[in-house]
């Protein structure tokens, strides 16, 4: 429930970014939904700490977990996959364009959540215990969150090779860098057992939620005593302070997924829906708003007419539409592998057919 309320949102925020004239983006209105947004990308890394910790747990043994690395192994595909600027390889090589390698080896979630989840997946299996890989999940979230500041500041990223420069660069120019974002996953992963735990009782549900308030506030107090002494001073940048609002951001968004679990309806089943199918929507909505090596976006559509050009309203629909289209096409693609299992497998090779063909032999 809690990953289809940030996948609504997510879907929210790309299309405003996409679509929202900007000359409603100069308002205090704005400026409050922004902040809003700015919960998307922890909200879906923290979770993904925690399913990482769901997934571990039902595995019988330790070389169970090779089909979740697998699984993080085509996360990190997909996250490259969908930054490929050009179809074509040899432009790819023998252009040399800053811009285009640049967006090819951008940071962003997707990269981030497999990143960190390998190396967990990778702890575990030598130490052969959830419990001990909980306890290093935990000292290297407090590492990343503490030493992002310094990171970001530091111009180490300048002199790395470009593959891995925009994992250690600030934001910007990295999308998602791994300080922070790193962070959110391993807490995630930390926290997963107690807020699960949480969600079976009144008391703990609540607990969740006095708990978000507390991390928010001891992030507005922690940027009180620290703003005078840098690189701690950009709040709304690097800063710890900022992290722990952030985190409290994402308790509250749990606290609220586990009031509105307790009701029953089709619209909180379509949230559910949304909310177990997440990657498959995080990858068609991009396809859909901004385009892939494969497609145009709709922002690109009639020689940009939609670019930046709609009211709040107009936004608001278009999102609706693009989550509905996504949903829709994930339903039927579902029902067409169940169904016809060697349609989809047809399917597949023929999507990955075209896309390798002409990647490696356009000129």
């Amino acid at each position: 429930m809690a990953r289809g309320l940030a996948v609504m949102l997510m879907v929210g925020c790309h299309a405003a970014g996409a679509f929202l004239a900007d000359k409603w983006k100069g308002n205090d209105l704005w400026y409050d939904t922004n902040i809003l947004f700015g919960f998307v990308a922890p909200a879906f890394a923290f979770l993904s700490g925690v399913t990482l910790w769901m997934a571990l747990r039902r595995r019988e043994s330790i070389s169970g977990g090779a089909s979740v690395a697998a699984r993080y192994g085509m996360v990190l595909l997909l996250g490259y996959w969908l930054q490929t600027p050009v179809l074509s390889i040899r432009q790819l090589i023998y252009t040399h364009r800053p811009d285009l390698l640049a967006r090819m080896f951008d940071a962003n979630i997707l990269q981030v959540i497999a990143v960190a989840g390998l190396a967990l997946v990778g702890v575990w299996r030598i130490t052969g215990s959830l419990r001990r890989t909980g306890w290093i999940a935990l000292g290297l979230g407090l590492a990343v969150m503490i030493a992002t500041p310094y990171v970001w500041n530091s111009g180490l990223y300048g002199s790395l090779p470009l593959p891995i420069r925009f994992y250690l660069a600030p934001q910007p120019p990295a999308t998602f860098p791994l300080f922070p974002y790193a962070a959110y996953f391993l807490f995630g992963f930390v926290a997963a057992a107690p807020v699960i735990a949480a969600g079976r009782s009144v008391r703990g549900r609540i607990g969740i939620a006095v708990i978000g308030g507390a991390l928010i506030a001891a992030g507005f107090l922690l940027d009180m005593l620290m703003r005078g002494f840098p690189p701690h001073g950009d709040f709304w940048g690097s800063s710890v302070g900022h992290q722990l609002f952030r985190m409290g951001g994402v308790m509250l968004l749990i606290a609220i997924a586990f009031l509105i679990a307790r009701a029953d309806g089709a619209d909180l089943d379509a949230v559910a829906f949304t909310g177990r199918r997440s990657l498959p929507l995080y990858i068609l909505h991009l396809m859909l708003i901004y385009g892939s090596p494969m497609t145009m976006g709709m922002r690109y559509w009639l020689g940009g007419i939609l670019d930046r050009a709609l009211s709040p309203v107009e936004t608001i629909l278009v999102a609706m539409l693009v989550l509905a289209l996504c949903a829709l096409a994930i339903f039927a693609w579902d029902g067409i592998r169940r169904r016809r299992p060697d349609l989809a497998r047809w399917g597949t090779f023929l999507w990955w057919g075209l896309f390798w063909g002409f990647f490696l032999l356009t000129p």
